[in-house]
């Protein structure tokens, strides 16, 4: 670590530098700043960011040999792989003891962790492929119509994606009551009960179905079930977007069950006419205990085959897995209020991994990287776009890095 006399940093703050020019090294770029921002913003300091112009080198480096007047910069640098110099550096003015000081300590405890890393990506976009369709539909329909297009339903997961929605001209809304008659409306990936899509039909409206493959072809189940008279269980989620269109294809003989203990409580007319199918978008895995159970107090229920299931939960959970038992410390990218980001800390831990959730760059803290040679990263179905981007360019900026991406994707092979 050095120390520059600079310009730039107002008194009583302490500026984290994005950029400043070295004497040696010539130009430094700062990825890591969001890092020693969040340092010292949790530590009561007013910081700000910004790029600084560095007037000459100093020594020692040492808190209690700041100069008189003037401002100081503490800055740790690396070359990267083609000779760039990255480093981290935070200003304060020099008759400002206490932001001063504070900036020594940041840059200091920071630049201890700086070393080679290599960062293994899990699953970094957790939208699955039916999900991805479907907004790729609604941004084609927004483009393409010169009046109001109504999402019905949650579109997304992701509120910002959602956001992005609006600011296009999108109009959510979870009523049919509330789009005029002959309007344009974009069905979900998850899908609707039978009788929306008929209410719309006879309203006029120019439906945009936008329900993924394997959600159809559970729709597709469920009514070819009922039509033999079959009662259907469905083992889902209670809650879960996706049960409503399935159950509302044939509501009437539907039972939603979610546990074990359910399907061995369930009740049914006619035992000999049971038919099963398995919510999309929940772990494949999940299920099993609950369909053995349903087998075990019915015996002549009849299932789907495997190549029906939706595996994308389960080929995430299972790559969340794999990289949470390689890494040293597993970073998830995602809102606290998210529960699909607290399922991916759950299923961190449970397979041994020390699992940090993070809302923004600033929130990943140094201490969690001491010993870290390997860093897991994954997200959360409501982080924000650019979010997981901004975690590597953080950990880019404490040292060189190698990043490798571990998928897990189940393929369905017919005999």
């Amino acid at each position: 670590m050095v120390r520059l006399e600079v310009t730039g940093p107002e008194p009583g703050e302490v500026l984290v530098v994005t950029e400043f020019d070295h004497p040696d090294r010539g130009p430094v770029r700062c990825s890591a700043a969001p890092l020693i921002a969040g340092w010292l913003r949790r530590r009561g300091l007013r910081v700000r960011s910004g790029p600084v112009r560095a007037l000459r080198a100093a020594s020692p480096c040492l808190p209690s040999a700041l100069p008189s007047e003037g401002a100081v910069l503490f800055v740790a640098t690396y070359l990267d792989g083609e000779g760039h110099a990255v480093g981290i550096g935070a200003a304060a003015e020099a008759d400002s003891p206490g932001p001063a000081a504070a900036a020594f300590h940041a840059v200091r405890t920071c630049g201890s962790v700086m070393r080679a890393r290599r960062v293994v990506l899990a699953a970094t976009d957790p939208t699955c492929s039916g999900e991805s369709a479907a907004l790729a539909q609604a941004l084609a329909a927004l483009a393409a119509a010169t009046g109001p297009v109504y999402m019905y339903g949650q579109l997304t997961r992701n509120r910002y994606v959602a956001d992005d929605l609006r600011r296009r001209g999108a109009i959510f809304t979870g009523s049919l009551d509330e789009i005029p008659d002959g309007s344009v409306v974009v069905f979900p990936a998850h899908g609707v009960p039978l009788s929306v899509q008929a209410e719309a039909a006879a309203r006029g409206m120019r439906s945009i179905d936008a329900t993924c493959p394997l959600v159809a072809a559970a729709h597709e189940t469920a009514r070819s079930y009922a039509d033999r008279g079959d009662t259907i269980a469905v083992i889902g989620r209670p809650g879960h977007a996706v049960l409503a269109g399935i159950s509302g294809q044939a509501p009437e003989s539907t039972r939603v069950i979610s546990t074990a203990a359910e399907a061995a409580a369930l009740e049914v007319e006619a035992p000999d006419r049971l038919s099963y199918l398995v919510q999309t978008g929940i772990p494949v895995e999940d299920a099993d205990p609950v369909a053995a159970a349903l087998r075990s107090r019915f015996p002549a229920v009849r299932g789907p085959y495997p190549d029906q299931f939706c595996y994308a939960a389960s080929d995430r959970r299972g790559a969340i897995r794999r990289v949470a038992e390689a890494s040293d410390v597993l970073i998830v990218a995602g809102a606290a209020d998210c529960a699909d980001a607290r399922q991916a800390v759950e299923t961190a831990v449970a397979a041994g991994a020390r699992t940090q959730l993070v809302e923004t760059a600033g929130d990943v803290r140094a201490e969690w990287l001491g010993r870290a040679s390997t860093v897991g990263l994954t997200s959360g179905l409501g982080a924000a776009p650019q979010l997981t981007g901004d975690v590597l360019r953080v950990l880019s900026g404490l040292g060189p890095l190698s990043v490798a991406r571990t998928t897990v994707h189940t393929e369905i092979v017919t005999a």
